[in-house]
């Protein structure tokens, strides 16, 4: 469920050619923020340091945490297996000016300094997101990511697919760049290859070191299993691609 905050909370991407297409469901659920106004004319603010834990009270009969410091607001937790609800932290006048994680027991999981945020994570990390861009952190609220990527997928095969300026790459659960950020389409095919297009229709597959084991001549793309995947080429007729590169019309 998607929720989106302007003033105050109620109650909280796969491999492929274009962000709106998904070969699975997303781990965790994405929390929207809309900025505040700026006012230039504001005089500086100190530096915000996000405490590691809020005191407070868990209210059992509505499923949130109640915080103590009005600074602090928590969400609801979707459900009472939840562990992690989001955290907004408030100016005077009840404007969002961050989001984070908090847990059951009151921890600050992830500071709440992003505008957006997944509510819990998946392989170990969760999506932020500043000003449009988006990161990843740890499950020790540590950014291991900073927000700099238009788009980042949901983990599949341990990778992510990264996009900027349209064109698209991989990286791995370290935020390590494992495929350049140079390709009009990626797809995770199983076994350590990776699927790219470089033309509507053309699909061929690298491995991680970004090396062309198999150029792109093929009408469409799948997975490998035991080290093998049958492809078309634009004729129509059947090819058996090898992990090695060799190629064998079937």
């Amino acid at each position: 469920m998607l929720r989106n905050l302007s003033i105050m909370i109620s109650c909280t991407m796969l491999f492929s050619c274009n962000d709106n297409t998904a070969n699975g469901q997303a781990a965790a659920d994405s929390v929207s923020v809309s900025s505040a106004p700026a006012d230039t004319a504001a005089p500086a603010q100190k530096t915000f340091v996000s405490p590691t834990k809020l005191t407070g009270h868990l209210d059992k009969k509505n499923d949130y945490w109640v915080c103590d410091d009005p600074e602090f607001e928590a969400s609801a937790f979707d459900n009472r297996k939840s562990v992690y609800a989001s955290l907004s932290r408030m100016d005077a006048d009840r404007n969002t000016l961050g989001i984070g994680l908090i847990s059951r027991k009151g921890d600050v999981i992830v500071p709440p300094i992003y505008k957006s945020i997944e509510i819990g994570f998946s392989y170990g990390v969760c999506q932020v997101g500043k000003d449009d861009k988006y990161g990843l952190v740890d499950t020790s609220g540590k950014e291991i990511v900073a927000p700099i990527y238009d788009y980042i997928g949901q983990v599949e095969d341990s990778m992510m697919l990264v996009k900027n300026s349209e064109k698209y790459g991989l990286i791995n659960l370290k935020g390590e760049i494992l495929i350049p950020i140079q390709y009009n389409a990626l797809r995770s095919a199983g076994e350590g290859m990776v699927s790219f297009m470089t033309e509507p229709q053309r699909w061929g597959y690298l491995n991680l070191k970004n090396e062309v084991i198999v150029a792109p001549l093929f009408t469409f793309t799948e997975r490998f299993s035991n080290g093998s995947v049958v492809l078309q080429k634009p004729g129509g007729e059947d090819y058996i691609i090898y992990k090695n590169g060799k190629i064998e019309k079937k």
